[in-house]
């Protein structure tokens, strides 16, 4: 299941990865790409966080662990593409220059954590979700300082 889900983020997360653009325009698309995936499929983000929760919590057999170092290498190679992204902004001068493991895990995790309030309302059209992603994009790359 977790392996489905990082295939459908990679997807469409990936192509804008090698896209045109300084490193932070890329990284903003890759960004709200990750978000209109988990935003829009939050059922299953759901599940694939409780279910790599769980398995985190409890005495694990060795297939099991097995199985969660697999899942923690697929984590592991999507975190290094945003990772690369930010250096190369960072070196084409679109970011300033900052820990890039630090930001991109950072980055990431409050993409994530979205998911503890974000609900579809009803009646709401995909142009609405889209620009929420964005907003939310611009809060975590722009930032507050004026």
């Amino acid at each position: 299941m977790y392996e489905e889900g990082m295939r459908r983020v990679r997807e469409r997360v990936e192509p804008h990865a090698g896209g045109h653009g300084t490193g932070r325009d890329r990284l903003v698309a890759m960004s709200i790409a990750h978000e209109l995936n988990l935003m829009e499929d939050l059922a299953y983000h759901h599940v694939i966080h409780q279910a790599v929760r769980g398995q985190m919590s409890v005495a694990l057999k060795t297939r099991q662990r097995d199985a969660l170092l697999a899942l923690n290498r697929l984590r592991s190679d999507y975190e290094e593409t945003f990772q690369r992204v930010a250096v190369a902004g960072i070196d084409d001068g679109s970011l300033r220059e900052v820990d890039a493991a630090l930001a991109t895990r950072t980055l990431l995790s409050n993409l994530n954590a979205v998911d503890m309030w974000y609900r579809r309302i009803e009646g709401q059209s995909a142009d609405e979700v889209y620009d929420l992603a964005c907003r939310i994009v611009d809060l975590l790359i722009g930032g507050l300082a004026a």
